[in-house]
């Protein structure tokens, strides 16, 4: 392992809101706390704020809105990209998400900075991946899904899946239980039960999983009248929701489900929940947190966080696609009554929660990996700048690769068992033995 400390470029998409962002956020103050020279190039939000508090330098490249130009690839910006290269002059450039890497392809031949690109989440499209120096993913799913979509080999994807700040996510820094109630308005006295996830429609959304929890609301408040349900991301103030959530309250006789919106921090929910539910990062701060946690997601009820599922539950990176839809519903309502009427059991799951994230997702570890991933890229010479090609259409098609589509069926069965199948804590890179191997 290298002690050296590199300057890095992490160019992105919009940090509005949501996971993905808050992990790359996560990532580069790491990154500049452990001494490298770390500068931001995204669209902008909200949620650079924390990055801009630690001293990272940001430039805007903004998302361009007409056709035939999509996301980040306009000719300005790909002038922009090429001046902020020049003014930073970085060792190498980390890229999340399609349209950071599609701009940082097209101009690599130009600045020739070796190009890493992190997976992050499962996008329809994923060209130029061949340029990029090293390849990194998430969760183990989705580097089986760069390798199919992408068509590179599958031992070139190394799964880094830590991305936790354990300082920020501890059992003490949870805000007082009633101070945190009064501020959101929910009702100290009551079983909460926060629900946060990205409710919107889609492979990406999870208001499928919602809808699923709302048909066996009836049976978890039979069980436990004193239950509400706070709902809290992307969405979850939408029309839709707040209506099927009225209609659900209605047939219940009393207020059993609350849409909240984007709340600016959940912090504060956290400081309320005794049982949290829904999908990826904010589960895993969730655990670390010290609180029990759930899985519901697009196809519904995918299990409790625990010694048993936790295998398959991390090799989809906490989303709940390690299950077909509907497979596990009949469990939802007595298993979350379980966790809410047993102490002794949501503490158990709590601790278990807490030691996995130290064990696996922390984000120090995280940092060590990069940094070997950087000496990599830029150490070992990349075949791909040195290329000559008779054409553009040429090099269209090497870049492009024969892109293959992804089938979301093929990740819906529980085929992982063990740690081993699914590469935690991430310590080696897939192997060629990854069911999302294609022969030839």
């Amino acid at each position: 392992m290298s002690d050296r400390k590199y300057r890095v470029l992490v160019l992105a998409e919009e940090m509005e809101s949501g996971g993905g962002p808050r992990t790359i956020i996560t990532i580069a103050r790491a990154l500049a706390e452990a001494g490298h020279h770390v500068a931001l190039a995204t669209q902008g939000g909200r949620l650079l704020q924390p990055a801009l508090d630690a001293g990272l330098r940001h430039y805007l490249l903004p998302g361009a809105r007409l056709w035939p130009v999509r996301g980040q690839l306009s000719l300005s910006n790909m002038w922009r990209l090429l001046w902020i290269i020049w003014r930073e002059k970085p060792d190498v450039i980390h890229c999340f998400r399609r349209w950071s890497l599609y701009l940082a392809t097209v101009t690599s031949f130009i600045h020739r900075r070796p190009l890493v690109f992190t997976n992050n989440t499962i996008s329809p499209r994923l060209y130029g991946c061949r340029i990029a120096a090293a390849i990194t993913a998430t969760s183990p799913q989705f580097g089986r899904f760069i390798a199919e979509s992408a068509r590179v080999p599958v031992d070139q994807v190394t799964v880094i899946p830590n991305r936790i700040d354990l300082r920020a996510f501890t059992p003490d820094s949870l805000p007082d239980r009633q101070g945190a109630c009064s501020r959101l308005g929910i009702p100290a006295d009551r079983r909460i039960v926060a629900f946060i996830s990205r409710f919107m429609r889609g492979e990406m959304g999870k208001v499928e999983g919602l809808w699923r929890f709302l048909k066996t609301l009836p049976e978890l408040h039979r069980r436990l009248p004193d239950v509400l349900v706070a709902l809290a991301g992307i969405g979850s103030d939408s029309e839709e929701v707040r209506s099927k959530c009225a209609e659900a309250n209605q047939r219940l006789g009393g207020e059993v489900v609350r849409p909240l919106g984007v709340l600016p921090s959940v912090a504060d929910l956290l400081g309320c929940a005794d049982l949290v539910v829904g999908t990826g990062r904010c589960i895993m701060e969730a655990m670390a947190c010290g609180l029990p946690t759930a899985i519901i997601g697009h196809a519904g009820f995918a299990g409790i966080v625990g010694p048993d599922m936790i295998a398959a539950i991390a090799d989809t990176n906490f989303a709940g696609r390690n299950v077909s839809p509907g497979q596990l519903d009949d469990r939802m309502a007595p298993d979350l009554a379980a966790i809410l009427t047993d102490e002794g059991l949501a503490k158990r799951l709590g601790e278990f929660g807490r030691h996995y994230v130290g064990e696996q997702l922390d984000i120090r570890r995280g940092v060590i990996r990069y940094s070997e991933v950087y000496r990599q890229a830029i150490e070992e010479p990349n075949p791909a700048l040195d290329m000559r090609f008779r054409s553009a259409r040429d090099m269209t098609v090497y870049l492009l690769g024969k892109r293959q589509p992804f089938r979301f069926s093929e990740t819906n069965t529980n085929r992982a068992k063990s740690a081993a199948d699914i590469g935690v804590p991430g310590e080696q890179p897939l192997t060629s033995e990854e069911p999302g191997k294609r022969d030839g």
